[in-house]
């Protein structure tokens, strides 16, 4: 969920008023008051959640007498109000590589206005930073250094994919892997990576160390997929980020073998794409929908002609259980069955999971209630088509579940620290593809900031 609104009470707990309110399309993420205790600073984030800008405002406590002291720009993942007037913030550049540049501005604590221009104080190369924090002299700053890991892990399927061995890492490289397919014969695991500068496609066996790469001249390709047929790999361009959204994305193709990709459409705002597997014949993508009142489209598309007729439209939900108002739809985990009959949908931020099937033939729709289990963070079909692989991230970590169609939930891996985990089933039923985030975080101290 996205936080729209800014609400204050009395220490006591009494009193609760709400201050400020945003529209649709943006959203506060920090919140800090003034030294005095008489203002408000807050970050304000616009634009789309893929690609926003987040701007630094101050108001009164009514809130009134609104001022901009940090015009919109890269995200901020923190922020001070310091007792010297000024404020300290961090800025984030998630382009290659992962910079963290600390700035600070100079604030008149009663206006709330700045006073001068922002000035960077540190570039922090190669990492992500949050949280910061200030000794009580003001003299030093603490703040988190992150770094993330997309880990490629290979488990083991038992019991009719019930039941899981202990997975292992089938690479041991400092690149950020995402498996999203399997060739045909269950014998080699396609992802996406950035090992080699940009993210591009790749290929391993699961009986070989090396990965190959897939794609040539081209780069930012992501989220491999295997036509119907098996003769092609599906993937979208991605956009770069002083483009994206206003420049289209591109689906293309690429022989098995590998090779030069292809062009197969054009797309704004898509949430993916997924195939069936022969002898169906059905490739589908999924994206935000144009009209006002629907929120998402799901269209056919061919890997040689291109894109096809509209199957599903989901419109807007008007109700906590409807699927959301909210234009963030990247947060969904869905996946299309096989069989190419049905889409599996579910929103990434519920406290318990709901699971939409949505009938492409149809059919009656049906939802499946995960209970007891947050926050899913992927959904895969099995390979026959009899259950769904999904993550659940809670405070004790990421758990990969496999889930029937009639409820029933069967816990395969638990891995604490790990997050944003999926898995995705060769198509024989006996190995599962595991994609998990393994983030690492120490504390950095500055001095004569």
């Amino acid at each position: 969920m996205f936080n729209r609104e800014i609400w204050m009470m009395d220490s006591d707990g009494t009193t609760p008023r709400k201050v400020l309110e945003l529209p649709r399309n943006e959203w506060y993420s920090r919140i800090q008051f003034s030294p005095d205790g008489q203002r408000l600073a807050y970050t304000r984030n616009q634009g789309d959640p893929r690609n926003f800008q987040t701007s630094i405002e101050t108001c009164d406590l009514n809130g009134n007498n609104r001022t901009v002291v940090v015009d919109p720009g890269l995200p901020i993942g923190s922020l001070l109000w310091l007792s010297q007037g000024r404020v300290v913030y961090l800025r984030q550049d998630f382009r290659e590589p992962v910079d963290g540049h600390l700035w600070q501005v100079s604030i008149d604590g009663r206006s709330g206005k700045a006073i001068g221009k922002p000035e960077r104080i540190k570039v922090l190369t190669g990492f992500s930073t949050e949280d910061l924090s200030a000794s009580a002299d003001e003299k030093r700053l603490v703040l988190a250094r992150v770094t993330q890991q997309h880990l490629l892990l290979l488990g083991e399927l038992t019991a009719g994919g019930r039941r899981m061995n202990p997975p292992r890492r089938m690479a041991n490289d400092e690149g950020s892997d995402r498996p999203t397919a399997w060739t045909p014969d269950s014998r080699i695991v396609l992802f996406d990576s950035d090992r080699n500068g940009s993210v591009g496609i790749y290929k391993r066996a699961i009986d070989q160390e090396t990965a190959a790469p897939l794609a040539s001249g081209t780069e930012h390709l992501s989220v491999p997929r295997v036509s119907p047929d098996g003769a092609w790999i599906l993937a979208i361009e991605s956009a770069k980020p002083e483009v994206y959204p206003s420049t289209p994305l591109r689906v293309l193709r690429i022989p098995m073998a590998g090779g030069a990709p292809q062009f197969v459409m054009e797309t704004k705002n898509p949430m993916g794409i997924a195939c069936a597997r022969a002898p169906a014949t059905l490739c589908v993508i999924l994206e935000q929908s144009k009209q006002e009142n629907l929120l998402l489209t799901l269209s056919a598309f061919d890997s040689i002609q291109g894109r096809g007729k509209v199957l599903r439209n989901i419109e807007k939900g008007r109700s906590p259980r409807d699927f959301t108002t909210d234009p963030a739809t990247y947060r969904f985990a869905w996946g299309l069955s096989p069989d190419g009959t049905t889409l599996g949908i579910a929103r990434r931020d519920e406290p318990e999971t709901h699971i939409r099937l949505l009938s492409l033939t149809g059919g009656p729709d049906r939802e499946i209630a995960v209970k007891d289990w947050p926050k899913i963070t992927g959904l895969d079909w099995s390979a026959d088509g009899k259950s769904l692989y999904i993550g659940s991230q809670s405070a004790q970590g990421e758990t990969l579940l496999n889930v029937e169609l009639n409820g029933k939930i069967h816990e395969l891996w638990q891995q604490n620290g790990a997050k944003q985990s999926w898995g995705v089933p060769s198509p024989d039923g006996r190995h599962l593809a595991i994609h998990a985030v393994v983030s690492r975080s120490n504390l950095w101290m500055l001095e004569k900031f």
